[in-house]
């Protein structure tokens, strides 16, 4: 299943995308959500986007995107972004380790700049910030920028014991040990290999 949610800064309320998260049933969700079904099913990007639209139509004066592959994130590392995030028109990144991807995107107001989520976005976000006028605030939070795409990246999460509900999901079903037995080989490219490939300095703002 594949969910984007975002959240204004200061928001109560999220706009979520996904799979059958719209059923009918699905009430207490519906309450605390506006939900709004993907039916091009494009991509991140158009998305996101679509979200931005709605976003800027409830008159929704920020938008905040985070990545569901994150599974160290803390609500500390919301609230960093949320507290960096300038008064509009504003833009602020926090990239992914491995493949120069953006893991958090907040943009104020919602659809201020096109996005292009993928690898390398992060650059790509930045330029389109500046193309909009506007210097982004690009955040190194450790936890945020660690995401999960690859059966390496699987590795590397396991390496470190944490109270995150994934890693007791991996462990408990005996899932981590039969990660750790994959060959380094079938693993894909490991963190190691993309981060010497990724030359771009990313300081807070």
């Amino acid at each position: 299943m594949r969910v984007v949610q975002l959240t204004p800064p200061g928001s109560g309320c999220s706009v979520v995308f996904g799979v059958g998260i719209s059923d009918p049933d699905a009430a207490p969700v519906l309450n605390l959500h506006l939900v709004v079904d993907d039916l091009e099913n494009t991509g991140t990007s158009a998305a996101v986007a679509q979200a931005s639209r709605h976003l800027a139509a409830a008159r929704c004066g920020d938008m905040l995107m985070v990545a569901a592959d994150v599974p160290s994130i803390t609500p500390a590392d919301i609230e960093t972004v949320v507290a960096a995030h300038r008064a509009a028109p504003s833009v602020t990144l926090v990239g992914a380790t491995i493949d120069g991807g953006t893991n958090a995107l907040a943009c104020s107001p919602p659809g201020v700049m096109p996005f292009c989520f993928g690898d390398d976005s992060l650059r790509r976000h930045r330029e389109a910030a500046r193309a909009a006028g506007i210097e982004p605030a690009v955040l190194r939070i450790e936890r945020l920028s660690n995401d999960i795409d690859r059966p390496a990246d699987l590795a590397d999460f396991l390496r470190k014991p944490s109270l995150t509900r994934t890693y007791a999901y991996l462990t408990a079903g005996g899932l981590a040990d039969r990660i750790r037995c994959i060959p380094e080989t079938m693993q894909g490219i490991s963190r190691r290999s993309l981060s010497a490939g990724s030359t771009e300095e990313v300081t807070n703002p």
